[in-house]
């Protein structure tokens, strides 16, 4: 995961969550998850006003689907606009492992939002 002392509430929600899909997926899926939110822990160590998971804001994911494609992929060349269009076609893992976080997210976020408003 991304080292604790950059962003340690990121870094402990998003171990949180890897242990909570130990427990209803595969290993391998798990492990797949875990690259995913390494590589957005990466990009959320490069945004200032980005301290905890509650600082996720759409802009964000905006920006991290251009920094992926902006990246080159395993075979050197970079993702294409059709794939930025469709973020389905991103790196599976990474769809995959954010989409069920970003919900998990949300809900945490109405809920607490909910509780104090």
């Amino acid at each position: 995961m991304l080292p604790a002392a950059s962003l340690p509430a990121v870094a402990a929600t998003m171990r949180r969550y890897l242990d909570q899909l130990a427990y209803v997926l595969r290993p391998g899926s798990v492990g797949g998850a875990d690259l995913a939110l390494r590589s957005l822990a990466a990009f959320l160590a490069e945004q200032p006003d980005v301290h905890s998971v509650a600082d996720i804001g759409r802009r964000h994911v905006e920006d991290y689907i251009r920094w992926l494609a902006a990246r080159p992929g395993r075979k050197g060349a970079c993702i294409t606009p059709a794939a930025i269009a469709s973020p389905a076609d991103l790196e599976p893992a990474q769809t995959l492992a954010f989409r069920p976080y970003s919900e998990s997210l949300a809900r945490a976020t109405a809920s607490s939002t909910s509780a104090t408003g």
